[in-house]
Order: structure tokens, then C-alpha cells, then sequence
């Protein structure tokens, strides 16, 4: 891989294939500024903090588990030799069912609009077509 953006773009388009959402997580750099290593997980990996869980003085019901410690991950590194990114760990091993090709966009990371979505929702709202009418047009 050449650039850490084209690893995040390959990354970010196997997993809306695969039916799960990703975040970063580690991010080395060194003194120059240039990055040396990078980590994205799914977004199910994890789980909350003990503290949170076993709180007896809760005013509030808590949310609901998110996360499922899923150990899928994409990693790389900066080869200091050739000063090219290569794929240091891949791991494909989800703990939880993924989600289908429609459910899949419910994910954060693959919530995002390109410039023709914003053009067609500002023509949209100019031709008097209220916003809960746009959004329901944007997901079928």
C-alpha cells in the first residue's frame, strides 16, 4: 500500500462489503511528523469498563452493549527502508453477526455524503420538500 489514506479506503470498503463499521485506534508518529504505524478495528471491539457496569448508584438505565470484543483488526506499518506502508496484521474474526447490505450504511463509519447527495438535498429544500420527506428519499 502507498499512502495510509488508500489503507484506510481499502480497509473501510471491505468492511461496508463485509457488513461491519470500523474506527481507528493506535496511531504512531515519529519526529518528522510522518506516520509510522496505524490501527483500525470494527467498531464492536472492545467492551465497556467494569466501573460502568457494576455502578449501584445509577440514576439513569444504562445504554445498551455495543460492544462484543470482536478481535477484527487492519494494521500498518511504515517500511523505513522504502518509506512505503505495508499490511502488518489482518484479522477477519468477528465475534457477532455482521450486518446486511442495508444495514450496513447504519454504520458510523460509512454514514457519509458525497457533493451530489448535498446538491440534491439543497435542490431538495428549495423546491419546498421538507426535511423528513429528503431523508426518507436519501435511504431508499
Amino acid at each position: 500500500m502507498g499512502r495510509q489514506w488508500q489503507s484506510r479506503s481499502f480497509y473501510l470498503g471491505y468492511a461496508r462489503g463485509n457488513g461491519f463499521g470500523i474506527r481507528a485506534t493506535n496511531l504512531d508518529h515519529d519526529r518528522e511528523g510522518r506516520v509510522l504505524r496505524r490501527k483500525w478495528v470494527c467498531d464492536k471491539q472492545g467492551s465497556r469498563r467494569e466501573e460502568y457496569l457494576t455502578n449501584k448508584d445509577r440514576k439513569r438505565k444504562p445504554r445498551l452493549q455495543t460492544r462484543q470484543n470482536c478481535k477484527a483488526c487492519f494494521s500498518i506499518g511504515l517500511d523505513s527502508n522504502t518509506l512505503k506502508y505495508s499490511v502488518r496484521v489482518f484479522m477477519d474474526d468477528h465475534s457477532h453477526k455482521l450486518a446486511t447490505f442495508r444495514e450496513v450504511s447504519s454504520h458510523r463509519s460509512h454514514r457519509n455524503l458525497d457533493e451530489g447527495d448535498y446538491a440534491q438535498i439543497d435542490a431538495m429544500g428549495k423546491n419546498c420538500i421538507r426535511g423528513c420527506q429528503t431523508f426518507e428519499y436519501m435511504v431508499d
